[in-house]
């Protein structure tokens, strides 16, 4: 089972090698300045190789001052269009459910690497925050 917070993780019967990262490439940069954000000041969102044409994969760095934090994250396109019926792209996904985790915990506190359908495990408003920003957005 992936990890998803390093509190879970100690908490739980999950063993840090559950979480891994790959190799990164690509990039694309998401400015999250005035967001409510704590201290972060931006994500920068990466699409990466993935093993599988079903999977989407992207590193994400949190960056806050001269600090940052790198995560790997990697989700089904099917998840991805259940979830946002591809309303968004899979790049913009990423970076509001940072923005999501960033307003409940600090950038050190989210692992790694997980599976962005975890977070809903954790934190079961997950799913029904993501569909309400969307309908505001149209």
């Amino acid at each position: 089972m992936p990890c998803l917070r390093k509190s879970i993780l100690r908490s739980s019967s999950l063993r840090a090698g559950a979480c891994s990262g790959l190799i990164l490439s690509g990039a694309l940069n998401l400015a999250l300045k005035g967001r409510g954000l704590g201290a972060v000041e931006r994500i920068k969102v990466t699409k990466t190789p993935s093993q599988f044409s079903t999977i989407f994969a992207f590193n994400v760095e949190a960056v806050e001052g001269s600090t940052n934090t790198v995560h790997r994250v990697e989700f089904a396109k099917a998840y991805y269009e259940q979830l946002t019926e591809n309303k968004i792209s899979p790049e913009e996904l990423v970076k509001k459910s940072f923005e999501f985790l960033l307003s409940r915990e600090s950038k050190d506190s989210i692992l790694r690497s997980f599976n962005l359908k975890q977070i809903g495990f954790y934190f079961p408003e997950f799913e029904t925050e993501m569909k309400k920003q969307l309908q505001e957005e149209k």
